[in-house]
């Protein structure tokens, strides 16, 4: 045990150290300090655990220290195997809810110190803890609003992923996929739709407006119902995406609530069920395939690309038709999936790759193939 030495000519201090202790743990008044003995009776009570917990000192000494623990703690064997870790590791953290005096809990958080002498024989524990309760009510209703805000912008997200009753579109199979790439971004500007243009016209929007969040979705929304409406008067794919693209070029001059710019990534198919073709235009997104039932092989959308939706006005869009079979698959993607990276058979890191999305479209028909039934495009 380590002792005070004032320095050699010093003068000698007006307080003993065992004074300076004293005043030390009276003026902690926002910190419970106590002591306890090795089988964890109470030997010191300072002014700071008497305001949180409500005990004197005479009425606390001698106490077992365990009188602070609640009853579902005591169940799980907490108090001892907190003591345990702090007699074998030195120090134990500790952060939980407590018992003051008259029944009520506070949330404390602090730390349980051994006690040991020179010659190593434990004397004691000594716990240093702050009542938290407060900032543990702020926090959780900051996560209750959190939640709450998230609960809103999912069901937000998921009204722009509805998916469409298997048998809504005679013709047609229609099997749609999001996730996440990251529980940060749950919510973002991902979008999907299909709707009939006309008896035997169908329409298919794969989407993703930069940004997540609140403001995100929210856009989003407004591209999705506006393009429903431009698609019914301009069923050509490239037209609309051209009268779409002038709609949001003049949102971002004329709207002085937008902060910054919002572009849109964007793929549109309109699909001639009875005369077994579609028709689509793309905008600085991965370009749709379709892959094709008796060969095997894929017919890449390459002819009908054009650059992001909102970035300058009077850009013209093209649109690429070619013919469907029964069983053919139309494959549809939002931007950024072939960037992502993956580890192959080697062990080395790779993008997925335009090529790695064929394959898993492949590789999924040919493990669901009854989930196309008899319908030419899903």
């Amino acid at each position: 045990m380590s002792h005070y030495k004032p320095p050699r000519g010093s003068p000698p201090p007006f307080v003993s150290v065992a004074e300076m202790f004293y005043l030390m743990m009276d003026a902690a008044k926002d910190y419970s300090i106590f002591f306890t003995d090795p089988q964890e009776r109470i030997v010191f009570w300072n002014a700071g655990a008497e305001r949180i917990m409500g005990w004197t000192e005479d009425e606390i000494v001698g106490r077992d220290a365990r009188v602070i623990y609640t009853p579902e703690d005591h169940a799980k064997g907490d108090p001892e195997r907190e003591l345990a870790i702090a007699a074998a590791e030195g120090t134990a953290t500790n952060e939980r809810w407590h018992v003051r005096k008259d029944g009520s809990r506070f949330w404390g958080s602090g730390i349980v110190n051994a006690l040991r002498d020179e010659a190593g024989e434990l004397r004691g524990f000594c716990k240093i803890m702050r009542d938290l309760t407060e900032r543990r009510r702020l926090e959780e209703e900051l996560k209750a609003a959190l939640d709450k805000q998230n609960r809103v912008m999912e069901t937000l997200q998921n009204s722009l992923l509805m998916v469409p009753p298997p048998d809504a579109f005679p013709g047609l199979a229609i099997k749609p996929l999001y996730e996440s790439a990251s529980d940060d971004t749950l919510v973002g500007g991902d979008f999907f739709d299909t709707f009939a243009l006309a008896e035997d016209t169908i329409a298919l929007v794969v989407g993703d407006a930069t940004g997540h969040g609140i403001e995100a979705v929210m856009y989003t929304s407004e591209v999705k119902f506006a393009l429903r409406v431009l698609l019914r008067e301009y069923p050509n794919p490239a037209v609309a995406m051209e009268r779409l693209n002038a709609f949001l070029v003049d949102k971002t001059r004329l709207d002085p609530s937008r902060t910054g710019n919002s572009y849109i990534a964007l793929a549109v198919c309109v699909v001639d069920t009875r005369a077994q073709e579609l028709s689509c235009a793309w905008a600085g997104i991965e370009p749709p395939f379709v892959l094709r039932a008796d060969t095997d092989e894929v017919t890449e959308l390459m002819e009908c690309g054009g650059p992001l939706l909102g970035v300058d006005v009077g850009v013209e869009y093209r649109a690429q038709r070619v013919s469907l079979g029964v069983g053919d698959v139309l494959a549809m993607s939002s931007d950024g999936l072939t960037e992502a990276r993956r580890r192959n058979n080697q062990g080395r890191i790779e993008f997925f790759g335009y090529d790695g999305l064929t394959a898993a479209v492949r590789e999924e028909v040919a493990r669901h193939p009854s989930s196309l039934g008899d319908a030419g495009v899903a």
